[in-house]
């Protein structure tokens, strides 16, 4: 057990450390997610957990567990909480930490693991024993729990709804690559879809320090004018809501539907959101787990969570001092209350609210980026408030237009080898990745789980496979599939199928394409690992180790680029492509560079530097490797490296004016929202007048 224990173990203190994800990281450490149901047909196919079932099936398991007592001393069982259980019954401290990983987390749960789904957990003869007893006994008590929760009709649409899906193929020193690209290049018209948005904000005493080189507004007050702005921007039958948190978290704006009528009456009750409000606490887990009750008053049943885009926004100086304080068990308490509130949605659906993150400040803060990262699948945003800019709240307004910009959400991508081929863990994409069920901690791996909470309109997103296929003893190696909820709320499915011949002849077929699109999610990766280095070396205050690990990072991308230009030859658009993007990734290597070189005198307040770098250096990281656009100054060449959806149309007046402002921010012509329709009645109209 020691082994696997301690790989559980590691990955909790990732969480902690949070260095950045790194390539070569086993693909468990990770905030764990059931995947899609399986592949069909799919030989060597992995088991995966039962969906969860309702919160009625867990309340008739409690009231069921109620009629037992601990034999030793006649405690009711219903009066532990499922850790004590565990206990009682012989589990280890190091097992119970692995259960609650791989969220686990009461006897319902439980009661759905199969016998290769606890073989899969890698503990000892004894510990496996004890398990195994506890999941029959809770099957036989609760019969029909695993079957109460009965999964939506999946719908396969290979290439006619919201989202499509390219696999770009390249054999390389024997060994098989697969890019996935997950795109909705094609749908770049939006229709925005109704949005509930809360507002979650800190109100700790240093929200109340005035900010900029003048000292004119604080932070609250910024937040407060943003607040007002987004009321104002929202469409009609969207709803808004605000939560503050300091010692305690408290509702000013419970959700509330936006209307011509309630606009004013909603800014008006902003307003009083002042210096009064300030606390010497910062409670962030309180102020979340107000935000989603919240949520939950405003909800009668599952069409409320589906019909809806769900959201949370949070601003924070990232201070945080009061309630849960560790990242790793913050984030699952979040993701697990979310469940808890599903109404019983099946595991592709029960994660109905996303969690953007924006630090305004200069503190490093671990808990707000591990929200950031595994609560939603936006950037990490940042903002330096001493700066002066008057274009704030524009800034802000970016995860407003992300989640209304979305034509899919709930987005799983399953990713399965077959007939003997092996996933290489090393050359599989890391972001964005969530832990499958059911596999053995040890051994080769065989299925990749991926989740995006929304993808956005005229947006791509990539996904890096490697395979080894050495030992495939059949023509098909890989299957790939993606599910997602679009428009109508409706569940799709795509699946493609990779063969060996694909792998060995497509990538000749498909020329530059499939080798530029090779280089960029290789040079993602790259990227990804070194930064991780460098703002953890940053944090220690060693500016020194964390210039030299960017130094480092750009040489080997000058190799990468080198590498694949070769493979490029002749073919001098993705040569071009290629180089523009290596030359982007350098300029923004040389801003970090900047930043943690920058000359220090004597009142420089190193501890502030140092976590201003990390900040930067996270922020500018989870950007790319994302493929999610930043805060407007946070990567230069962020059209290259992560772009705004690329959209041409937006039927919502308010929502296109405002993004007509974000747009135009990041240096993007105003024209790209040009209403073809609207100019052409207009010319109509002046041509009857004319010819009147």
């Amino acid at each position: 057990m020691a082994g696997a224990t301690n790989r559980y173990k590691d990955a909790a203190d990732e969480y902690v450390s949070l260095s950045q994800v790194s390539v070569k990281q086993d693909d468990d450490d990770c905030v764990p997610m059931r995947p899609p149901r399986s592949l069909p047909n799919g030989r060597g196919s992995t088991g995966s957990l039962p969906p969860r079932v309702s919160s009625e099936s867990q309340r008739l398991s409690s009231k069921h567990s109620s009629s037992s007592s601990n034999s030793s001393n006649g405690e009711a069982v219903e009066d532990l909480t499922f850790e004590e259980f565990l206990k009682r019954q012989g589990v280890t401290k190091a097992t119970i930490q692995l259960l609650e990983e791989e969220e686990i987390a009461d006897k319902v749960t439980l009661g759905a693991l199969s016998e290769d789904d606890i073989n899969g957990l890698g503990l000892k003869v004894g510990q496996k024993a004890i398990l195994r007893s506890l999941t029959t006994k809770a099957k036989s008590r609760l019969p029909d729990a695993r079957n109460s929760v009965i999964p939506p009709p999946i719908r396969e649409v290979n290439g006619t709804g919201e989202v499509d899906l390219q696999c770009y193929c390249l054999e390389k020193d024997g060994k098989g690559k697969v890019v996935a690209e997950i795109t909705t290049k094609h749908t770049n018209e939006i229709n925005p879809i109704k949005t509930r948005i809360l507002i979650l904000v800190d109100t700790s005493g240093s929200m109340g320090i005035k900010t900029g080189r003048r000292r004119r507004y604080s932070k609250l007050y910024r937040i407060k004018g943003f607040a007002k702005n987004m009321v104002t921007s929202l469409d009609d039958g969207d709803f808004a809501g605000l939560v503050t948190f300091g010692e305690n978290a408290d509702v000013l704006l419970p959700m509330t539907e936006i209307t011509h009528e309630s606009r004013d009456r909603l800014k008006s009750k902003l307003d009083t959101l002042d210096k009064s409000f300030l606390s010497t606490k910062t409670n962030l887990s309180a102020g979340l787990s107000k935000a989603l009750e919240v949520f939950r008053d405003a909800s009668s049943g599952k069409r409320d969570l589906l019909h809806y885009r769900n959201a949370i926004i949070v601003f924070s100086d990232g201070e945080v001092n009061a309630g849960t304080q560790e990242p790793s068990k913050l984030v699952h308490e979040v993701r697990e209350k979310i469940r808890q509130l599903s109404f019983g949605l099946d595991e592709s659906l029960n994660q109905w609210a996303s969690i953007s993150t924006v630090v305004l400040g200069k503190s490093a803060s671990e808990i707000m980026f591990c929200l950031s990262k595994f609560c939603s699948s936006d950037a990490f945003y940042t903002i330096d408030m001493d700066v002066d800019n008057s274009n704030t709240e524009t800034d802000l307004f970016l995860p407003v237009l992300m989640r209304k910009a979305a034509v899919a959400w709930n987005v799983s991508v399953y990713i399965e080898s077959v007939n003997g081929a092996v996933l290489i863990n090393e050359d599989c994409s890391q972001d964005n990745k969530v832990r499958t069920h059911g596999q053995s901690s040890r051994g080769p791996k065989t299925a990749k789980a991926y989740f995006y909470y929304d993808i956005p309109a005229a947006s791509t997103r990539h996904i890096g496979i490697g395979v080894d296929l050495e030992e495939a003893f059949e023509e098909e190696v890989l299957k790939v599939k993606v599910e997602y909820s679009g428009f109508s709320g409706e569940r799709k499915t795509i699946i493609r199928t990779i063969t060996k011949s694909d792998i060995l002849t497509e990538g000749r077929v498909q020329g530059g394409k499939a080798i530029t699109e090779h280089y960029k999610n290789d040079a993602r990766m790259l990227s990804e690992e070194v930064l991780g280095k460098a703002a953890k070396a940053a944090l220690d205050g060693n500016s020194g180790g964390s210039a030299d690990a960017m130094r480092e990072g750009q040489s080997e991308l000058q190799k990468l680029m080198n590498r694949y230009g070769d493979m490029a030859d002749k073919q001098e658009t993705a040569q071009t492509e290629i180089f523009d993007y290596a030359k982007s990734l350098m300029s923004n290597f040389e801003c970090l560079l900047q930043k943690v070189n920058t000359p220090k005198d004597e009142d420089t307040d190193e501890q502030i530097e140092a976590e201003s770098s990390w900040l930067k250096i996270k922020a500018v990281s989870s950007a790319i490797s994302r493929e999610a656009p930043g805060l407007a100054e946070t990567v230069s060449d962020s059209n290259i490296l992560c772009p705004l959806p690329d959209v041409r149309k937006v039927s919502s007046t308010p929502m296109r004016t405002e993004m007509e402002k974000v747009y135009k921010e990041k240096g993007i012509r105003e024209s790209l929202f040009f209403d073809f329709d609207g100019a052409i009645d207009e010319l109509k109209k002046s041509i009857k007048k004319d010819e009147d």
